[in-house]
């Protein structure tokens, strides 16, 4: 499992997400002891709505993929072009070529040095 870089663009989020925070805030107020019965209510909340009082949220919500996809294009070419790694360190990288019955592990196959 490999670990998130810290730098990358925060994933963009859906029309319903910006829904939920929205409710969530509301009803937590009322009920701050239900977790479960809020998400429960949020989503048939959802459901229920007509396409016409969605559009905005899900307006919201292409607005901030497009805004994820411009900040992982940008992300992708500083990442290319300053080599960057992970932890923001500019490190070149070694890799080894590996035959099909190899039995090297990723650890064993690529070490930046």
């Amino acid at each position: 499992m490999s670990r998130k870089d810290p730098n990358a663009p925060r994933q963009n989020r859906s029309g319903y997400t910006f829904f939920f925070a929205e409710q969530r805030a509301k009803l937590k107020s009322t009920e701050p002891d239900k977790n479960r019965e809020i998400s429960k209510m949020i989503g048939d909340l959802w459901n229920r709505l007509p396409e016409d009082k969605k559009s905005p949220y899900q307006e919201r919500g292409l607005q901030d993929k497009e805004r994820y996809k411009r900040e992982m294009r940008e992300y992708r070419e500083r990442i290319r072009f300053n080599g960057e790694q992970a932890d923001g360190a500019n490190l070149p990288q070694t890799c080894l070529q590996l035959g099909r019955n190899d039995n090297i592990t990723k650890d064993d196959v690529c070490n930046t040095a």
